[in-house]
């Protein structure tokens, strides 16, 4: 992970997604909705490629875990946001979310959206 942990999380939007420049290092920036509210777990990383990914990431056991839910811009912003709240709903105290290890993002990204 890059420096950019005390970066402002980015607004969901096409606009802000592109406007994301690639670093040294990929990064992960935290996702809010248009009206600035966090979207739990909805994350982007942007690789030093400048490839961008939507991430859906959460603790399990004290461990920080991350589902990669799909790739931008082949993943829209609605997608994204309705995937990570998809595998927010999966996950259940004590219960790793389904997939976590098996690619529940590539069932993800199939959402509409």
């Amino acid at each position: 992970m890059g420096s950019k942990q005390d970066r402002e999380p980015i607004r969901l939007t096409k606009a802000a997604v592109e406007s994301l420049a690639p670093e040294g290092v990929a990064y992960f920036l935290p996702v809010v909705n248009a009206k600035g509210q966090a979207i739990q777990g909805l994350n982007i990383r942007v690789l030093p490629s400048g490839l961008k990914a939507w991430v859906h990431r959460f603790r399990f056991h004290g461990v920080q875990k991350a589902i990669t839910l799909g790739r931008w811009p082949a993943m829209t912003c609605d997608a994204a946001e309705k995937a990570s709240k998809a595998a927010q709903l999966q996950a259940e105290p004590g219960v790793e979310p389904h997939g976590a290890e098996q690619g529940l993002g590539r069932h993800l990204a199939n959402c509409p959206g």
